[in-house]
Formats: C-alpha cells, sequence, structure tokens
C-alpha cells in the first residue's frame, strides 16, 4: 500500500506539472503513469480539482462577484461596493439609509429609505417593481411632469393598489443633484448635504400598515447605465456597445472603481475594429434586427479587474489581452468565405 501512495504523490507531481508547463511535462506522463489502480486514479482527481481551485481561488482581499440574484436584491448597507451599470439592466440595490417618522396617526407610521443604484450617473431608470408589480414608469413621470400637478414623489407612479400609499423619487446622480426635500422634511438626521453626488439611488417611501403589514417588498429598477464617449463619431451617449464599455471601464480612475490607464495603454485600433462589428446589424428569430453585440449587465468594483474583464468579453464571444503594454480585444465576426466546395 505504501508504493501506491507514493505512485500516487509522482501522479500529483506530474499533473501539475503539466498544469504548470502544459505540453513538455506531458512527454513524462506514459513513463510516469504506467499502472492504473484506483488510488492513483483518485490522487490524480484531486490534484485537478486541488489545481483548478487554486487556479480559480479568488485573492485575498477580494470578494468574489456578485451573482445575479445579489444584484436584484435590496440588502441593508451603510457602506457599500459599488456597482458600475452598463447597457440596461435590471437591479435591487443596497440599502444605504433608512428612517421612520409619525404619519397615519402613528409616531412611526412612515418609512423612508434610499436605495443605490450605481456608483456613478446614469442615463436613466425606465422601469421599478415594487415585488413583483410595476409601480412606476418612465413614460408616466415624463407625463406628470409636463403637468406638473402631482407632488415630485407622486410623479411617475401608477394606478396599482400601492399608489396612494408609497412615494418614489429618482436620482440619476449628476453632479448638480440636490437632497430630496421630502427626507430632509420628515427626518432630523438626513440634511440637505446629503445630494448624493456621482451615485444614482432611489428615494422610497411608505406608509405602514395595510400593504406592507409582512415588511418591505422587494423594490428593482430597470436602469439605462452609463452614458459612453464614441471615438468614431466625437459623441458621448448610452450606449451597450461592449468596445466602448471597455474604453471606460479601462479609462475609470481606480477610485471611481475603474482600471485608472490612460489611453496610450489600449490598443484603440481593436477597439474600434470590436466597436464596428457589434454595431453590425443582425437579424432574429422573430425577423427583427439587433446589434450583433451588447454588453448588459454590471462591473463589480469589489472584485479583480481581470474577473471583469473576463466577464465583458463574454458579451462578444472573444478575447482581451495585455499584448506588448496595450490592453487588446478580438471578437468573433463572420467572414464570407473565400470559395466553396461541392
Amino acid at each position: 500500500m505504501g508504493g501506491k501512495v507514493v505512485k500516487a504523490i509522482k501522479a500529483a507531481a506530474v499533473v501539475a506539472a503539466i498544469a504548470v508547463t502544459g505540453g513538455a511535462a506531458a512527454i513524462a506522463l506514459g513513463a510516469t503513469l504506467t499502472w492504473g489502480t484506483v488510488l492513483a486514479t483518485a490522487a490524480v482527481q484531486g490534484a485537478i480539482a486541488g489545481i483548478s481551485a487554486y487556479a480559480t481561488k479568488t485573492p485575498k482581499g477580494i470578494r468574489p462577484a456578485k451573482t445575479a440574484d445579489e444584484i436584484t436584491l435590496n440588502s441593508l448597507q451603510a457602506v457599500t461596493e459599488g456597482l458600475i451599470v452598463y447597457g440596461r439592466r435590471i437591479i435591487g440595490g443596497p440599502i444605504i439609509a433608512r428612517s421612520t417618522s409619525s404619519g397615519r396617526g402613528s409616531n412611526n407610521g412612515q418609512y423612508h429609505s434610499c436605495i443605490v443604484l450605481a456608483c456613478h450617473e446614469i442615463d436613466a431608470v425606465e422601469k421599478i417593481w415594487l415585488g413583483e408589480r410595476l409601480v412606476w414608469t418612465l413614460e408616466q413621470w415624463e407625463a406628470d411632469e409636463a403637468e406638473g400637478t402631482l407632488a415630485t414623489k407622486k410623479r411617475g407612479l401608477l394606478a396599482t393598489k400601492y399608489q396612494d400609499e408609497i412615494g418614489i423619487i429618482v436620482k440619476l446622480g449628476t453632479s448638480s443633484q440636490t437632497a430630496v426635500g421630502q427626507y430632509v422634511d420628515q427626518v432630523a438626521e438626513w440634511t440637505s448635504a446629503a445630494r448624493g453626488r456621482g451615485i444614482a439611488y432611489v428615494y422610497f417611501e411608505y406608509f405602514y400598515g395595510k400593504h406592507f403589514r409582512q415588511g418591505t417588498p422587494t423594490l428593482r429598477s430597470q436602469v439605462r447605465g452609463k452614458r459612453l464617449y464614441d471615438w468614431r463619431t466625437d459623441t458621448t451617449a448610452w450606449s451597450a456597445n461592449p468596445a466602448l464599455i471597455m474604453r471606460d471601464y479601462a479609462l475609470t480612475a481606480e477610485k471611481f472603481g475603474g482600471i485608472g490607464w490612460a489611453e496610450s495603454d489600449l490598443d484603440m485600433a481593436a477597439l474600434t475594429a470590436l466597436a464596428n462589428i457589434a454595431d453590425e446589424q443582425v437579424s432574429t428569430a422573430a425577423g427583427s434586427m439587433q446589434n450583433r453585440y451588447e454588453y448588459n449587465g454590471v462591473l463589480d468594483t469589489g472584485i479583480a479587474p481581470t474577473d471583469n474583464l473576463d466577464r465583458l468579453a463574454t458579451s462578444w464571444g472573444g478575447w482581451w489581452a495585455h499584448d506588448k503594454g496595450l490592453l487588446s480585444v478580438g471578437g468573433a465576426a463572420y467572414e464570407a468565405p473565400a470559395f466553396a466546395i461541392t
């Protein structure tokens, strides 16, 4: 039994060498693994699992990326790591402030909260759900804003069972935005200095009782994320083009969650090619047309930049690399065949 254990250890060492050095170590495989015991097989499998776990292990101090389910939830966090939202995405968000005030005959009858959507300015919030019910839309808000008769917190609300019980105000994270006056007026600890400049969030209030006896339902928002600069047209607008997103993420300063590089660190020729490929129109099964590639999601400021770049690269079915001092990309694209074989 002792000899088999030694052989198993040798087998694991060979597998480790293969994983690290590639094909060169594989030459020794035939000479070393000449036996097929169950113990040896288990050792090899264990070594592979261990190597895989080591290779994919999150570096110390960096947590795993948030899952799709976590992104759509509300969690109570006074201090939180931010999400960079690109394209169009439904998200929840951390509750960074909550309070109660008097209302409907009770000293604590009204609930107030602020739910962060993104750690930057966004283009728009299009829809908001409370639980599974759609309660607010941008279209309705624009109609109410033009009419100008409803209170600010009531603009955009749809005719649902919650309409008379809730209030919603959207803050896009502009550099000039002011604090939510309704919150300042109702709660002493929230002052006019709480402007949240550069932070997109939703202010949400409701009256206890009637529809909220079991607690607060999850509030989710459909967001149009960050506006992006397009060097091909010298314009800045909302876009889901993954090449524009990669440039933006790479150039965003580290303190704002990006990589913090300069444009001289980017292979702009490759990014331009990818941007053009992504904008190509392709037909869908339903007969409509759409962009070839888009990224509609988030990049997490709490994980390694390489993980964010990997996530982004999945949107164009290609790759990214840091080659010769430049961040470069390659995307999958159709090329017409040079000739046909019959």
